[in-house]
């Protein structure tokens, strides 16, 4: 799990320059900072889910997000590669 979060990590970070290339250190900032608060308010929230229902349905909502997650970032690059023809 740690080698892929560290490959994700450097991939989002690779991504920066090629979108923000003249404001690279803000949207590492950026970057940086909303991957910060995704890791100090996501376990809280799963602990509350989980403390009123169960394990399951807290899985179940970040499985959620995380298709809506998918579907947002496929349609991104659907529009990127349309931009770029």
């Amino acid at each position: 799990m740690a080698l892929g979060m560290g490959v994700a990590n450097g991939a989002i970070f690779k991504l920066v320059p090629k979108y923000a290339n003249r404001a690279i250190s803000g949207a590492s900032g950026l970057v940086g900072g909303l991957g910060s608060a995704g890791g100090l308010l996501i376990p809280p929230i799963m602990g509350y889910i989980a403390s009123m229902s169960n394990f399951s349905l807290a899985f179940t909502v970040f499985l959620f997000l995380g298709a809506i997650s998918l579907f947002l970032s496929l349609k991104l690059l659907k529009i990127d590669r349309v931009r770029e023809a």
